[in-house]
């Protein structure tokens, strides 16, 4: 008992000092509070420690967010209103502080069940840098209004050399024809051949880790993936994206139609065997 009590207090004070460091760096860009150098730099070391409590909570959810907002607001977005220096030359500054908050807010909090437990928290947020990458790109007039794809979700093993490193464990990204708005949230419904069976949905093409790069031309990761657990699955991004069903190999779930709603339509090219389809419903 007194073990567990511990571990609940240690878990507490991290949560409670990650939110100090949010709200405190908020105050900073927004000059209600004026911090040193050396200040912004213990609150991104705090922020680094305790990363991981990140969705813990709807006040840590929402001063992550508000953070990103003011500076977005008063000092303007990364890759917008300025650059980062080289990886080897970056120091833990109010900018890079503020770049390595909007990555672990695309790796910890843009989750499933996140989205499903704070969904209010998180529609309309976007990335001002999203502008920027992947690109500008406004929400559908309509957000009731449901798109249906008609794709390949078969990933069949055949004959002849492997493409790609083809085997356990890949996937064939299959376009949708649809885009995610920056801050939208949309639902992906498929058929059940679907539901559990490894399937995925990723939102942005762009799934390369840049943590090697020598210069920061935009985050690391700007690619998320949902698991297809159920017949329908919400689905967001700050930064925005194609939306894409991943066919796990070696799948034969044939053709099959996937709707989406509160998405745009994107281009669409095809030379396939069928003929896929991108329309509105009804």
């Amino acid at each position: 008992m007194l073990l567990s009590a511990l571990h609940h207090t240690a878990a507490y004070a991290d949560a409670a000092s990650l939110l100090a460091a949010l709200n405190e760096l908020k105050g900073h860009i927004n000059g209600t509070i004026t911090l040193t150098a050396a200040e912004v730099d213990t609150r991104k070391l705090t922020i680094d420690a305790n990363d991981t409590s990140f969705a813990s909570s709807s006040a840590i959810i929402a001063a992550s967010l508000d953070l990103v907002r003011a500076y977005d607001t008063v000092l303007g977005p990364l890759w917008v209103a300025r650059t980062l220096p080289a990886r080897d030359s970056v120091t833990n500054d109010i900018h890079f502080t503020l770049y390595t908050v909007m990555q672990d807010i695309m790796d910890l909090t843009y989750k499933s069940a996140t989205i499903a437990s704070y969904e209010s928290l998180l529609n309309g947020f976007k990335f001002g840098s999203s502008s920027n990458f992947p690109g500008a790109c406004s929400p559908p007039a309509d957000p009731n209004a449901v798109l249906t794809a008609t794709l390949s979700a078969s990933y069949l093993d055949t004959f002849g050399h492997s493409t790609f490193g083809d085997g356990s464990g890949t996937y064939a990204r299959k376009p949708t024809g649809c885009y995610l708005a920056p801050g939208s949230i949309a639902t992906v419904t498929v058929p059940a051949a679907l539901v559990g069976s490894g399937f995925r949905i990723r939102v942005g093409a762009h799934s390369w880790d840049f943590s090697n790069k020598p210069e920061f031309k935009r985050l690391d990761w700007v690619s998320l993936v949902y698991s297809i657990t159920a017949a329908t699955t919400k689905i967001a991004s700050p930064l925005g994206g194609g939306i894409y069903i991943e066919v796990p190999f070696p799948a034969n779930a044939g053709v099959v139609s996937v709707q989406i709603k509160n998405a745009v339509r994107s281009p669409y090219f095809w030379r396939k065997v069928f003929t896929p389809r991108l329309r509105p419903n009804g």
